[in-house]
């Protein structure tokens, strides 16, 4: 069986944590493509930054919630530590583009 990865790229969130427009763009279609691939997990990224997220928590913590309030079951999601890092090398290897980009069981969301 073939698995997969759904990794949602960071954005921008206030100071108290609500996603930009992109944000929820992202999560959307992450929405998307998780309701076609309901046993695929998910990825959220994005830490923090002065220019991005002032807020206590990394990014990815609010990419979570919000797709956690939108039915993904708590169990689909893949955290990990060093948030900024993945997303840093997903942007590096997928360049300028703002399409859905796949490689190797992932599927990155990037931008609507």
């Amino acid at each position: 069986m073939k698995k997969l990865a759904i990794v949602v790229l960071g954005s921008p969130n206030d100071s108290a944590g609500n996603l930009s427009t992109m944000g929820i763009e992202r999560c959307q279609q992450a929405l998307i493509e998780y309701a076609r691939n309901p046993g695929a997990k998910i990825l959220p990224t994005g830490g923090w930054g002065e220019h991005f997220n002032t807020t206590d928590h990394p990014h990815g913590f609010y990419v979570g919630k919000y797709l956690a309030a939108h039915g993904v079951p708590e169990g689909q999601f893949l955290f990990q530590r060093a948030y900024s890092r993945i997303c840093t090398q997903a942007e590096q290897n997928l360049g300028s583009y703002s399409e859905e980009r796949s490689a190797r069981g992932c599927r990155f969301m990037r931008s609507c």
